[in-house]
């Protein structure tokens, strides 16, 4: 139950900073305007405050059971109609699939019986009764896996035996079962690849079906958290895939994650190969808690010549009756050995079909001596024959693009699968293509990009107002100031965390500690800026003659550091400098949305206003109590000792009463100033969540049209934050301007100008390195540069999937099979399988 209380805290601390406030704008004389948008500022947030607040009491806790509904049915139709197409295009009813029989597996493997069974037992010994199912007959296997005293279970079997294939057909089948009137939760099949042992298994479901189904986040039509919804109301069937492809010192552990995050009342699947499984259970000691273990037998020989004799057309058989004759007369043989898995058999098939290649060849001893030859001699042909089929097919019929080149299609799927091996994962994501360009990866080199291009543009912008005011001098002055914002620019990405914000965090309650870290940045961003500012200027000032070059040197560091410093350090603390972790889809349809607009541009305000006063006070006292103390210490010095006592109280109270002003004037300012950098921010945030919400619920997660959504959405972040911080630099300008008199003459417009192009700069340059966007642009470029990667990437993988292979999971893809990518990984001359997963799990 949430405390009833008002946050009468909030009315005390807003309403003395409020005070503060009109006094000094009453006593210098600071526009009116400029007192009632600080007003109106003030006024919003505890406003939205006590509104979220009684709003949370008043709203029911849970998700509402239509909602859940809908989402579970919209959650099944999406994942059927995502593995029918997958499988369709797999060709596994060309003509049927290979007949791959199961067994119930040892039962060392396995937890207790009357675990699994869910019995208890009066000293009794329960044993299950032998099973075995195929393939071919899937629906019974799933009838016998979801029965009644069965909730979880493991799927076990050598590389190649068809376990991704496998868990596909169960899919399918369970998906059918909810058709006949049967409650099944969801089954969703999702590669555990892609999952970092250091996340808890269960948000990483979460996050993996929000990324894949992105129209469940529509919080409108599914309401508030529906996936969460949908896990923990056991709505949901996990199918993970691929346990083995975890780091081996990770994968008991994996197995201990599992039974933490799912209950033995929660359905789950595991699918692992046999000898990864039993050293994972050797290591850790514990079974996956209550599952039914199954394990593929070995391809039998009737099986796989039943499956190759109606596979090969009637015409091809003659130069077929060699293979048969000897997989039927040599069972121990190289090729018998070689093809005596699904995924060997089905290669197999595709690349002799054909009556391009003999499929006599492979009898040849001398070039084949071993199963392993014949197995890569295999895999090299899939990339040539499936090319072929496509120039003899033609581009229109299977929907491809251009005519693919075997040498490019090998050359770039081999660098993508090396990469895919050194990182140690299978997800072929677009976001994930900076991490093959070091540079992108490590701070420094972001923030060497960032501060060059910081320092270009802004000085280009400064340009033109500085020229129309002070002439020639302008442009070494706008050079000076876009030198200092790029240096500032760089130090504050090495500032920044290593974690992206998520619209959330704009939701959470107040954190104190969240904010000693902005109040941090902010002060060390501002500190910075200030000595690169100062001393350019120095240099600057020198070289022109002035006189006083030190004294307006530090004036200028100190007024330019004040301006820049809340932006910076703000901007770095809500993630605005950090590659985020999460994609986004714009969607600026207001019909229907817009209590959702409402709450999260008034989360935004609220926060923003929160942080943004407490970072801009203290940099505000930072900054100006030094300085004023330093003034009184001067003004103290000049007057000296003296003989009369006007002189002798001017050395004694000049620096207290500095101090004084210092406090007031900083308080007041850095409150002020902050406040309109945090409102501003925290609006633009707001906004922007709101819109990367999506809101058709068809949309498909596609690699494709999340990239396009991803770069709207980025441009939208980009142009929000250019206007919102040119209106923020223009206003305070004028609420400078009332303070300290910095113009000679009448006219204000380009210095006006000037201020919002300066800050219309500083919101571009802060949203430029926020999205995944700009660092995939840029690392595609350098690829194709390079020449290890096509222009058109996207289009590329397409046509490879469109191909067969490779397949695609949601939003991104994957190659048809980890043998596969491995081949082309060691072709391209990777270092190894799961180097660099597997040495970031063992630490």
């Amino acid at each position: 139950m949430a405390n009833p209380h008002l946050p009468w805290r909030w009315f005390l601390l807003f309403g003395g900073m409020v005070g503060i406030t009109i006094f000094v704008v009453v006593a210098f004389s600071i526009p009116s305007a400029g007192l009632l948008v600080a007003l109106v500022s003030f006024i919003a947030g505890p406003s939205y405050l006590i509104y979220r607040r009684l709003r949370r009491q008043a709203m029911p806790m849970g998700q509402p059971p239509n909602q859940l509904e809908a989402a579970e049915k919209k959650l099944a139709q999406d994942v059927e109609r995502k593995w029918r197409e997958e499988l369709r295009r797999w060709s596994l009813n060309d003509p049927e699939p290979i007949r791959v029989r199961w067994r119930l597996a040892d039962e060392k493997v396995m937890d207790r019986v009357e675990v699994i069974v869910g019995r208890k037992t009066a000293g009794r010994i329960l044993r299950l009764q032998p099973w075995r199912g195929s393939t071919d007959e899937i629906g019974s296997v799933a009838e016998h896996l979801r029965s009644s005293s069965l909730k979880r279970a493991v799927v076990l079997g050598a590389p190649g035996t068809g376990k991704t294939v496998f868990a596909a057909l169960l899919v399918l089948a369970l998906c059918e079962r909810r058709h006949h009137g049967h409650r099944e939760p969801v089954p969703v099949l999702l590669s555990l690849s892609s999952w970092d042992p250091k996340v808890s298994l269960r948000d990483w479901v979460i996050d993996e079906l929000s990324r894949q189904h992105p129209a469940l986040r529509d919080s409108e039509y599914y309401g508030v958290g529906a996936v969460e919804g949908l896990v923990r109301n056991r709505m949901v069937m996990p199918i993970l895939d691929g346990l083995d492809e975890l780091a081996e010192g990770r994968r008991a552990a994996s197995v201990e994650a599992i039974n933490d995050a799912f209950g033995t009342d929660h359905p789950v699947l595991v699918t692992c190969r046999s000898e990864e499984y039993l050293a994972a259970l050797e290591r850790g000691g514990q079974v996956l808690t209550g599952a039914y273990v199954i394990e593929a037998e070995p391809l039998g020989l009737d099986d796989l010549l039943d499956y190759l004799r109606r596979s090969v057309p009637r015409q091809r058989e003659p130069r077929w009756a060699g293979v048969f004759d000897q997989l039927a007369r040599t069972p121990d043989g190289p090729l018998t050995v070689a093809v005596r898995t699904p995924l060997m058999a089905w290669l197999l098939r595709t690349v002799y079909r054909d009556g391009a290649r003999d499929p006599a060849l492979l009898l040849d001893q001398e070039r084949f001596p071993t199963s392993s030859a014949i197995e890569s001699h295999l895999l090299d042909g899939l990339i040539p024959t499936v090319v072929a089929r496509a120039r003899a097919v033609g581009i229109r019929e299977l929907g491809l693009t251009r005519l693919p080149e075997v040498e490019r299609t090998v050359q770039f799927l081999g660098f993508l699968a090396g990469h895919l091996e050194t990182l140690g994962i299978r997800d072929i994501a677009w976001w994930n293509l900076r991490l093959a360009v070091p540079a992108l990866t490590q701070k420094w080199s972001r923030a060497s990009l960032a501060g060059v291009l910081s320092w270009l543009v802004a000085s280009l912008v400064l340009a033109v107002p500085m020229v129309a005011w002070l002439g020639v001098d302008g442009l070494g002055i706008s050079m000076v100031i876009g030198l200092t914002f790029g240096v500032t620019v760089a130090v504050t990405v090495l500032l920044a965390p290593a974690r992206a914000s998520k619209p959330s965090d704009f939701h959470a309650p107040f954190d104190w500690a969240v904010t000693g870290r902005i109040v941090k940045r902010t002060v060390l961003a501002g500190a910075t800026n200030f000595v690169i500012t100062a001393a350019a200027f120095f240099a600057l000032l020198t070289w022109y003659g002035e006189a006083d070059a030190a004294i307006l040197a530090l004036g200028g560091g100190f007024m330019v550091a004040n301006l820049s410093a809340i932006p910076y350090g703000f901007s770095a603390s809500a993630g605005l400098l950090t590659p985020p972790g999460k994609l986004g889809h714009l969607t600026v349809h207001i019909r229907g949305r817009k209590r959702l607009l409402l709450d999260n541009l008034g989360a935004g305000l609220a926060n923003g206003l929160r942080q943004g006063a407490t970072a801009g006070t203290a940099i505000g006292l930072a900054f100006f109590v030094p300085a004023a103390l330093l003034i009184g210490i001067w003004e103290g010095l000049g007057a000296g000792m003296g003989t009369t006592a006007d002189e002798r109280a001017t050395f004694v109270l000049s620096p207290g009463i500095m101090i004084i002003a210092g406090l007031v004037v900083g308080t007041a300012w850095g409150f002020v100033w902050g406040v309109l950098v945090g409102s501003g921010i925290g609006l633009v945030l707001g906004f922007n969540a709101w819109a990367a919400s999506p809101m058709s619920a068809d949309q498909a997660a596609r690699p494709l049209s999340t990239l396009r959504a991803n770069r709207w959405l980025y441009i939208f972040l980009v142009t929000l934050l250019s206007v919102a911080f040119a209106f923020v630099f223009a206003f305070v300008f004028a609420l400078v301007a009332g303070l300290i008199s910095l113009m000679s003459h009448d006219s204000l417009g380009a210095e006006v100008v000037g201020l919002a192009a300066l800050g219309a700069v500083l919101g571009c340059l802060m949203g430029a390195f926020s999205g995944e966007w700009p660092y995939y642009l840029v690392a595609r470029t350098w690829l194709a540069l390079c020449r290890k990667l096509p222009w058109r990437l996207q289009t590329f993988l397409d046509d490879a999937h469109r191909l067969g292979l490779l397949r695609q999971v949601g939003a991104v893809h994957q190659f048809r099979h980890a043998t596969f990518q491995q081949h082309l990984a060691t072709l391209h001359g990777a270092g190894g399988p799961g180097r660099g997963r597997r040495q970031r799990g063992e630490t």
